[in-house]
């Protein structure tokens, strides 16, 4: 039976609003190198980054064009593009299915981490700092300008039991659990050293299932299938609606997102966050 899509967007909380902005599909029809879409960015210049099953495209709003290297040099470790994250201008982060790898556009010079094959989540403080949250239960960082990843230890960290984790614009890094746990830490940084200092544990009341975030505004959906609104900053917790009904008849919940240094609509796909009906 034919699969039915409803795009509805968080922000908007209306499906009237959505003729305000510019929707477009790309396949492999206008130069995609493959239909299946691993990660998604936006880099600090307005450029669309599309990770697919068969390597990294760029989508400079008309055009869209394959990475390759000079001279089949400096390739990448795997086609599978699964997780992309721009840290200085021009450094981006590319998280393969053999590994991850340190892209500098300008040079097409590829640093190697094979280490990191397997579930990888990235992220960036407000320093540039990289963030690896790792399947081997280990939190890594890289400076910038630093040639070497180092390890965090974090005491009972289960990289099956994370949703998700964010660093706001204070640099505080939120872990959000399963559990209901949400866990705040403090990043303290000393030369070319790093520790986490746990500064709260927040409890919701269910199971969460999906966790997701805006900018300081996280989203989470608990097993009530109950879609709450966590802002960060006032450490204030809001109810937007149930979505149990919806759920019911249009089936599971699956998000998709889209990676920007800031919000801006996107120009060719769907824009910031959304939850996909199959």
């Amino acid at each position: 039976m034919k699969k039915t899509r409803i795009v509805l967007f968080l922000f908007l909380l209306s499906i009237s609003s959505l003729s305000a902005y510019n929707i477009r599909q790309i396949t492999n029809k206008d130069g995609l190198s493959n239909s299946a879409v691993l990660s998604i960015y936006q880099d600090n210049k307005g450029l669309m980054w599309f990770g697919t099953c068969d390597g990294l495209n760029i989508f400079d709003g008309s055009e869209i064009s394959l990475y390759k290297s000079p001279e089949n040099k400096n390739n990448l470790s795997g086609n599978l593009i699964e997780d992309i994250l721009e840290t200085e201008e021009g450094i981006f982060w590319l998280q393969t299915n053999y590994g991850l790898n340190r892209l500098n556009i300008r040079k097409k010079q590829v640093d190697y981490f094979p280490h990191f094959s397997g579930q990888t989540v990235l992220r960036k403080d407000k320093d540039n700092t990289l963030f690896i949250m790792h399947d081997d239960n280990y939190l890594y960082y890289h400076y910038p300008q630093s040639g070497s990843i180092n390890k965090i230890h974090v005491p009972h960290l289960v990289i099956k039991n994370i949703l998700n984790f964010i660093i706001d614009s204070s640099n505080v890094m939120w872990i959000f659990q399963t559990n209901g746990e949400i866990k705040t830490y403090s990043i303290i940084k000393s030369g070319q050293n790093m520790e986490l200092s746990l500064l709260n544990t927040y409890h919701h009341n269910e199971k969460l299932l999906y966790c997701y975030y805006e900018d300081d505004i996280a989203y989470f959906i608990d097993n009530t299938y109950t879609l709450f609104e966590y802002n960060l900053m006032q450490g204030r917790k809001e109810y937007i609606f149930n979505l149990q009904s919806m759920i019911s008849k249009r089936g599971e919940v699956s998000i998709s997102t889209l990676s920007t240094p800031k919000w801006e609509p996107a120009i060719s796909v769907q824009n910031q966050k959304s939850l996909l009906w199959k």
